[in-house]
C-alpha cells in the first residue's frame, strides 16, 4: 500500500507504522487521534488515507490558525467534534518581571516538566505562537494551572480564545507571475527551493499534488491543487490565470487548511 519507493527511510516508517494503526484501530471507541504532526507527515497521511476504498472524515487542530505542527483526527462514519481533541491550551510568558523568553525556550520548558510534573515528548507538543508579548499554544496532555519550568511561566488558555489568534504567517508567498502552469515553477514561487533541491525532492518521493505521488516536476497544476513538499508548509493554489501582457500567468497562493 506504499505510495511510491521513496529515498526516505524515516517516511517509509510513518507511512507504514500509521497504516498499520488504522487498520487495528476499534472506531467503534471513538475517533483515531495522532501525535502533532508536521505539514509533510500530514500531508503523507492524508495520501495514506486516500489508498482505501472508503472515505475518511479528519480534522486538523494545531490551537492556532496556520499551526506548523497539528493534531489530526479521523473517522469514517462521522465528522469529529473539535471538543473532543485531547488537547489542553497555555499561555507561557517569563517567570521574571522584565524578562523575556523566546519560543525555544518554551518548548524546550514543556519537554522538561511543568512544575515538577512529567516531561512531554515532542510528539505531544502542538507549537507556540508569539501572542501578547508571550507565547501560546496546545499540548496533548494536562498541564497545572499554573506552573514554572526554569525562566518560563506557564498558565491556562481557553482553546476558543487561541484559536482567534491568527499566529505568525507560516513562509509561502502570496503570489507571482510564471510563463506556464507548471509544478516546478509554482513552488519556486513559494518557498523558493533551489532547483537541485526541488529535483532531488521530486525523484525521490518528496513531493505530493493533491496528496498523490508525483514523479515530474513539469506536471501542469490548476486552480484549487494542494501542494506538499518535504520539509516544507503545504500550501493551496488559490487563483491560476490572468494572462499578463507578455502572455505570463498570475498565480495566488494560500496555506492549506
Amino acid at each position: 500500500m506504499n505510495l511510491l519507493p521513496t529515498a526516505f527511510p524515516e517516511d517509509l516508517e510513518f507511512r507504514e507504522e500509521f497504516t498499520q494503526t488504522l487498520l487495528s484501530h476499534d472506531f467503534s471507541k471513538g475517533p483515531l487521534f495522532t501525535r502533532f504532526l508536521s505539514p509533510w507527515e500530514e500531508s503523507l497521511l492524508r495520501a495514506e488515507l486516500l489508498l482505501h476504498r472508503r472515505p475518511f472524515h479528519v480534522e486538523a487542530w494545531g490551537g492556532y490558525p496556520q499551526a506548523r505542527r497539528r493534531l489530526i483526527a479521523i473517522h469514517p462514519f462521522h465528522p469529529i467534534d473539535p471538543a473532543r481533541f485531547p488537547l489542553a491550551a497555555f499561555v507561557a510568558g517569563p517567570a521574571q518581571t522584565f524578562a523575556t523568553v523566546g519560543r525555544e525556550q518554551v518548548l524546550l520548558a514543556l519537554m522538561a516538566g511543568v512544575d515538577g510534573g512529567p516531561p512531554l515528548l515532542p510528539a505531544e507538543i502542538g507549537d507556540a505562537s508569539g501572542v501578547g508579548g508571550g507565547w501560546a499554544g496546545v499540548v496533548a496532555r494536562t498541564l497545572p494551572p499554573v506552573g514554572v519550568q526554569g525562566e518560563v511561566r506557564f498558565a491556562e488558555a481557553d482553546l476558543a480564545l487561541l484559536w482567534s489568534n491568527p499566529g505568525k504567517p507560516l513562509a509561502v508567498r502570496d503570489g507571482g507571475s510564471l510563463a506556464t502552469p507548471r509544478l516546478d515553477a509554482v513552488a519556486a514561487i513559494a518557498h523558493k527551493p533551489s532547483r537541485e533541491q526541488f529535483k532531488r525532492l521530486v525523484e525521490n518521493g518528496g513531493a505530493l499534488v493533491n496528496y498523490k505521488p508525483i514523479t515530474k516536476g513539469s506536471v501542469q497544476v490548476q486552480t484549487g491543487d494542494i501542494i506538499s513538499l518535504r520539509g516544507f508548509p503545504t500550501f493551496r493554489i488559490a487563483e491560476l490565470g490572468g494572462g499578463s501582457k507578455k502572455g505570463r500567468l498570475w498565480v495566488k497562493l494560500e496555506l492549506a487548511d
